[in-house]
């Protein structure tokens, strides 16, 4: 599907199919891939019926694997590309030099920029650097904190965007040591702990502060994150499904909403601290 058409086309049909469509934004083509997850035999002849493509049974020969040597990268925004090995990185610079080529293979820990909730966060992310290049200082005093890290693709992609100190927390072991290992992988250095929002205490007061998480410990998260947000900073909040906006935007009304984006039934937020 060309890029031209696949908002449009999300934005009235995506809606029906939630969490099991996945976009892929490949930097290096004309078009979008839409890959969409039946339940049953009849779903997958009604979507084919309605909307076209092929079908293909999920056995391992026919499952993509973005870490083969003929991948292309996912794009997000103008700047951030993500791959799955060192060797692409290597030859997805030399082709595309203006952007910030980041490593993250398919492992156990969410976040590879595929679904919907960790590519808006990465679009936004894409924004938030371009703004702040317009200061003098751009991104080098910036410091930026995200909680709920899974894979570390965006703690990883903020530092090689030029954040000054980047910090990254998860209460999931497995989420913790993907992301040391990425890190290494990538050539640079964030910090990183195994804790809980609801219990750890800002490490930093950060100018910029991502929660890629439910919405339901967003909320109940609510006054932790905030208090990690500088003043005059920028929280990004995702995880989000659009019939708990409400309530999420209710959590989080003595910030200044900056921009509200939504794809496929999930929604990204972005605050600013007065």
């Amino acid at each position: 599907m060309s890029r031209e058409k696949v908002d449009q086309w999300m934005d009235e049909h995506g809606w029906r199919y939630g969490e099991r469509m996945i976009v892929s934004d490949e930097a290096a083509l004309r078009r979008v891939r839409v890959d969409f997850f039946p339940r049953t035999k009849a779903e997958e002849k009604k979507f084919l019926a309605e909307h076209g493509g092929r079908s293909l049974e999920l056995t391992p020969d026919v499952w993509w694997h973005p870490e083969n040597p003929g991948a292309r990268p996912l794009a997000f925004g103008k700047k951030i590309a993500v791959v799955a090995t060192a060797d692409q990185a290597r030859w997805w610079s030399k082709r595309m030099p203006g952007r910030t080529i980041v490593v993250i293979g398919p492992g156990m820990a969410f976040g590879t920029g595929q679904h919907e909730t960790t590519a808006m966060c990465l679009r936004q992310l894409d924004k938030i650097a371009a703004e702040l290049e317009k200061r003098e200082e751009g991104c080098r005093v910036v410091d930026c904190l995200d909680v709920g890290t899974g894979s570390g693709v965006l703690a990883i992609a903020a530092k090689k965007l030029g954040f000054r100190r980047v910090v990254a927390i998860d209460n999931d072991a497995v989420a913790v040591q993907v992301l040391r290992e990425n890190a290494l992988l990538n050539g640079v250095e964030v910090e990183c702990a195994m804790e809980d929002v609801l219990k750890y205490p800002a490490p930093i007061r950060a100018g910029v502060v991502f929660a890629n998480l439910f919405s339901g410990l967003l909320i109940k998260a609510a006054r932790k994150i905030k208090a990690a947000v500088c003043k005059g900073g920028v929280l990004v909040l995702s995880g989000i499904r659009e019939d708990q906006l409400a309530e999420v935007r209710e959590a989080y009304r003595d910030l200044l909403e900056q921009r509200c984006v939504s794809k496929r039934g999930w929604v990204c937020v972005v605050f600013k601290k007065p």
